[in-house]
């Protein structure tokens, strides 16, 4: 359902595909391939990596995804940092950053919708005409934006979200000569955009708090994409 939901993603225009989870085992069906397949047709392509550290804090090592799609597309690690119980920066590691070329899951994505490498100089980093300034501990602070009154969560209850419904079964049997019509209102979301991938059911476990509440995963790094661009 992943390699379809991505080819899906790409067909309706989509700029970069960032796959917000951690793949780091073999599909138990013998999927990986299918999906790897899948990416490298997609191009622009991002899946989740994690930085590991022990507990006196020094690096041990990155967790990739399995070799397979590892290969086949970009990697990006969603370490976030803690202040107190609370999720609200992203910390750079240059020396990580330089021996292994594994950027913030987030950075990466910006700089691929740009189409740039990122860059740390003098405690700033840089995308393109993006420049940030960081704090002594290279952490890149999160700008939650609001959300409307009645919202609580980015991806379920404002236009932001789209379902993997919506992009997988409801667009399945839509005849290619027919496809541009159909599937107008989803290209007006996605087309020419980033577009986040992320569990938010209440299996994955993915939801964090953060100083403005709970937020899943999969908006972490796109409040973290919004602060960048703003």
């Amino acid at each position: 359902d992943i390699a379809k939901l991505t080819t899906n993603i790409k067909k309706l225009g989509a700029e970069v595909i960032a796959l917000d989870m951690l793949m780091d085992f073999p599909n138990g069906y013998g999927e990986d391939p299918i999906l790897a397949e899948a990416m490298e047709k997609t191009g622009n392509t991002i899946v989740v990596a994690q930085l590991e550290f022990g507990s006196d804090g020094k690096f041990k090592g990155v967790n990739y995804p399995t070799e397979t799609l590892k290969v086949a597309a970009e990697n990006g690690y969603t370490n976030h940092t803690l202040i107190g119980n609370k999720l609200s920066r992203v910390r750079l590691f240059p020396k990580q950053i330089k021996e292994h070329n594994i950027w913030p899951f987030a950075i990466k994505t910006l700089a691929m919708y740009k189409g740039v490498d990122p860059k740390l100089e003098d405690g700033q980093l840089i995308i393109g005409d993006i420049i940030v300034p960081l704090d002594q501990f290279n952490d890149l602070w999160i700008d939650f934006p609001s959300l409307p009154p009645t919202a609580t969560f980015l991806a379920k209850d404002t236009p932001a979200g789209i379902s993997a419904a919506e992009v997988l079964f409801e667009l399945e049997d839509i005849p290619d000569d027919e496809w541009d019509e159909e599937t107008e209102d989803l290209q007006e979301l996605i087309r020419g955009k980033i577009v986040l991938v992320g569990d938010t059911s209440d299996v994955s476990h993915d939801i964090f708090s953060t100083p403005i509440g709970e937020v899943y995963g999969v908006e972490l790094i796109a409040d973290t994409i919004y602060t960048l661009m703003n």
